[in-house]
């Protein structure tokens, strides 16, 4: 099952690309899932039909789904809740609730929704090719990031374990005993175990996302702004080993902008390494599975 990740700046039309690719693929006769991963969602728009969160079918081997990344946020929550309640079943006093109250406004919790929904994709056979249309480039590359950070802070965290339950088999030779009859070992610590469950989990996806069956295609106007954060964009996916496939300049009309030329011969010279196709400007944005497909078969085969 292979993976395809569309990023770019804002506006610059990465899900009607992204849908161009969807619908061209499943008409190869490939099972192909679009997975529209941005909170201002258009995907149903562009396909003709009408989404949820949950996979619809929308042709024969084409099937989409927008996620709702509130849900995601509540699944997450709870789950997470489920485990720390688990985990910690001996400090009764502690009010989780009120702690999941406040985490759900907290800073990257955006972002963690997105991964989960990433995750519950990126593994499946069910699919021949995983299509994501992403939110903007920085949204985006915080959430691409996440695991190779999380994996930093998962081992500090056991380290900082390993120090606790050294020190509780310390007092237990002193004592003969530790209240409440706390593990001392590795192998007994529930937290030690969902630490260890945690990094297994983050490592598979980072792998997932660096493997050579993931790729990203870098979607762009032939504009300077674009262009420069396009730049950006392929330096941060080549500094974390990913897969930049290919370069697609949407939109492009330099007979009407004159410094559109000006700009993609920069794009040329930029990214003279990558496979780079151009969509030229229409003046009506392709709806619907067919005219998908045309766009496809015309400027990015």
């Amino acid at each position: 099952m292979k993976v395809k990740f569309f990023v770019g700046k804002g506006g610059v039309g990465k899900t009607s690309v992204a849908a161009s690719y969807a619908a061209f693929l499943s008409d190869q006769g490939y099972k192909t899932l679009i997975v529209s991963l941005d909170p201002a969602h258009n995907l149903g728009d562009i396909l003709n039909a009408k989404l949820s969160d949950k996979v619809s079918r929308i042709d024969a081997n084409l099937y989409a789904r927008e996620v709702d990344i509130e849900k995601e946020i509540s699944h997450y929550l709870d789950r997470v809740a489920k485990s720390l309640k688990m985990t910690y079943r001996y400090l009764s006093v502690l009010n989780m609730e009120g702690y999941f109250k406040v985490l759900r406004y907290s800073p990257g919790m955006e972002e963690q929704a997105t991964l989960e929904a990433i995750k519950k994709h990126v593994f499946s056979e069910d699919y021949d090719f995983i299509l994501f249309d992403t939110a903007p480039t920085g949204h985006t590359l915080r959430v691409l990031s996440l695991p190779s950070v999380s994996l930093l802070w998962i081992d500090e965290l056991m380290k900082l374990r390993r120090v606790i339950l050294d020190r509780r088999r310390m007092i237990k030779k002193v004592k003969g005993e530790i209240d409440g009859d706390l593990p001392v070992r590795e192998e007994e610590d529930d937290v030690m175990k969902e630490l260890k469950k945690m990094r297994e989990e983050y490592e598979l996806l980072k792998n997932r996302l660096k493997s050579e069956d993931t790729a990203y295609i870098a979607i762009l106007n032939a504009e300077e702004v674009p262009l420069l954060e396009t730049e950006r964009l392929v330096a941060f996916l080549r500094n974390f080993n990913m897969n930049v496939e290919r370069i697609v300049v949407n939109k492009y009309m330099p007979e009407k902008l004159s410094e559109q030329s000006k700009v993609m011969e920069l794009i040329k010279d930029k990214f003279a390494n990558y496979d780079i196709k151009v969509i030229p400007y229409m003046d009506r944005g392709p709806r619907g599975v067919s005219e998908l497909r045309e766009v496809y078969a015309s400027c990015l085969r």
